[in-house]
């Protein structure tokens, strides 16, 4: 933009040199001189003749500027061009980098979209494994208790072979003796043919066919048992057939069961492995999504610096020298603050500049550190302003001006945008001496110390209030808030009191006090209170209190409306019954808050 800036200007400047040159030539008082000095070609024949060619030698002066000029037009054109190859190729680079960082985003999604699949899958495949598993272990239950049966089955089939083998060698016995008895029966009988006395050997017979006929009762019973021991024999082998072919399939699911869980296990594997290669690929895309992120923060460091460095030449272009007469007639200069040491050896006519946040940075140091720039501020002028940043302005639209004016600031600026505490507080510090725009500030502030062993607390004036208590009374004539939004009928007001002391460290919050509600009354309401409010000030002579009137309204509204408000010094504080006049958010005293005040009560101690 600078060298365009300037070739423009050197075109203009050009064209105007030569609509210059064409308006001399043009006119005949410069042809009549031309002759002249065509006729006396020599300069100094001319000096030496008193002829006066004024025109003649501005159309030279304009000649050489156009001949200047049109050189300075070249090397401005030449720069113009090498500017422009800068900043297309400064353009290529930041479009390459960004189309990289572009194509890494959507790498880097299209790997989280992969991984978040694959973490899903195996999921998935784990609740398959899971439920699979229980199966596998119902399965084996089964199994279990069939090969319980089987051999349950197996003793119980024992056993009854071990009846039936016992039974017929009870048949084969019976059947042994029936024929022994049998013989011995028919011999008998032929030795009672033989024999004349058969009684003693009819009665061997009867006892014999008695005993033929147990034998026959034996051998039925036998027979009965030994059929009995055939049918459970037969059926304990339906039962061992049976329990063999159940054992069989159970082995055959237990097989198939068993080759599935390794299948199984061999997907878990799988799956195990897609989501570790789904873990790396996401690493690697949130590596490349840092890496196109870096990339681009570089291009706009790049692009920043390119800016700045324009915006530094431009500056600088404007840049013109400065009498010595105008920079001695210059009050104040401003300088850049590095440490104090260097700065109080400047001049007292140089000033610092301090932000917000740099002076919260300052003010970090302790007591030291303030006493430091209490000293700079005895010879020399600081101006604070609110900073711009956004962490500093969510809180509240201002900073506490009473820590830049404990610390001997000069200037202290803010914002008059919206109406704070921060802000009622400056009115109410610049009411004093008859609101004549300025006040000096505390003597401890302006005066050199005798030594700088002397400490930030014993600096402070003994004299001064330090304990401070307000008892609010009453009110009269508190009108209704602006904007009542939701709220109708007469207000509730309630007081807030807060003292914001000097001391710039943590403890800097105000020192808060609420009254009651007094309901619906904006007429002359009455708090009358017996204890009221207590406050501490470290540093009396730059500490200010806040006193602030809300409209509380019902409890259906939670908010609080603000009406009006005064601030005070407490150097400014007198004992006794006061009645305090009321502000509202614009600072004055007009309309309905020309006649508000409050009664209150102060007690002060040293």
């Amino acid at each position: 933009f600078e060298t365009k800036n300037k070739h423009d200007r050197l075109q203009a400047h050009l064209i105007r040199v030569d609509k210059q040159i064409k308006i001399l030539e043009k006119s005949k008082q410069f042809q009549k001189e031309r002759e002249q000095s065509e006729a006396q070609r020599d300069e100094e024949d001319i000096r030496k003749d008193g002829l006066s060619l004024a025109l003649v030698r501005k159309h030279q002066e304009k000649k050489r500027d156009q001949a200047s000029l049109t050189e300075k037009l070249r090397k401005a054109t030449l720069e113009l061009e090498s500017a422009e190859l800068n900043r297309t190729s400064v353009e290529d680079s930041y479009y390459n980098v960004r189309q990289a960082a572009q194509a890494q985003a959507k790498r880097a999604s299209a790997a989280r979209r992969q991984a978040d699949q694959s973490t899903t899958v195996s999921e998935q495949l784990a609740e398959y494994a899971e439920e699979e598993r229980e199966a596998a272990n119902m399965r084996k239950d089964a199994c279990n208790k069939a090969e319980a049966c089987v051999k349950k089955s197996r003793v119980h089939c024992a056993s009854m072979e071990a009846q039936l083998r016992e039974a017929e060698r009870a048949a084969e016995e019976a059947e042994d003796l029936a024929k022994t008895s049998r013989q011995k029966a028919e011999e008998m009988a032929k030795e009672a043919l033989l024999a004349k006395d058969i009684s003693k050997q009819q009665e061997d017979v009867d006892e014999k066919r008695d005993i033929k006929e147990n034998a026959e009762i034996t051998l039925d019973t036998a027979k009965a048992v030994s059929e009995a021991a055939d049918f459970k024999a037969v059926e304990a082998k339906q039962h061992l057939e049976t329990a063999y072919e159940v054992f069989y399939q159970a082995k055959r699911v237990s097989a198939a069961e068993a080759h599935r869980f390794n299948a199984e296990r061999q997907v878990e594997k799988n799956a195990i492995e897609a989501f570790d290669t789904a873990v790396s690929l996401r690493r690697g895309a949130e590596e490349a999504k840092k890496q196109a992120a870096h990339a681009v923060v570089m291009a706009a460091e790049k692009v920043s610096a390119a800016k700045r460095a324009r915006d530094y030449r431009d500056k600088k272009a404007l840049v013109q020298k400065v009498s010595l007469d105008l920079a001695e007639m210059t009050l104040l200069h401003s300088s850049k603050f590095n440490y104090w040491e260097k700065s109080m050896a400047i001049p007292a006519s140089h000033m610092h500049s301090i932000s917000e946040g740099k002076m919260l940075q300052l003010t970090e140091g302790g007591p030291p550190a303030w006493e430091n720039w209490i000293e700079f501020n005895k010879n020399h002028i600081t101006r604070v302003f609110p900073s711009r940043h956004a962490h500093l302005r969510a809180a509240a639209p201002n900073f506490n001006p009473v820590i830049a004016w404990s610390l001997g600031c000069q200037m202290v600026a803010l914002n008059f945008q919206a109406c704070d505490d921060h802000l009622l507080l400056n009115d109410g510090r610049f009411r004093v001496n008859a609101s004549s725009g300025y006040v000096l500030k505390p003597e401890r502030l302006t005066h050199s110390r005798k030594a700088r062993s002397v400490s930030w607390k014993s600096a402070v004036d003994s004299n001064a209030p330090c304990k401070v208590k307000v008892k609010v009374l009453s009110g009269y004539n508190i009108p209704a808030p602006e904007n009542r939004m939701g709220r109708s009928g007469p207000i509730s007001p309630r007081i807030r009191v807060a003292l914001y002391d000097g001391t710039p460290d943590e403890s800097s919050a105000p020192q808060v006090h609420l009254t009651s509600k007094v309901k619906r009354n904006g007429l002359n309401p009455v708090w009358n209170e017996m204890k009221g409010g207590s406050f501490y000030a470290s540093t009396p002579d730059v500490a200010m209190l806040l006193i602030t009137i809300w409209d509380s309204g019902d409890d259906s509204v939670a908010r609080d409306d603000f009406i009006a408000a005064a601030s005070m010094p407490v150097s400014c504080i007198r004992e006794g019954y006061r009645s305090i006049p009321l502000f509202d958010a614009k600072h004055s005293r007009s309309g309905c808050h020309a006649f508000s005040s409050l009664l209150i009560k102060v007690e002060t101690r040293q």
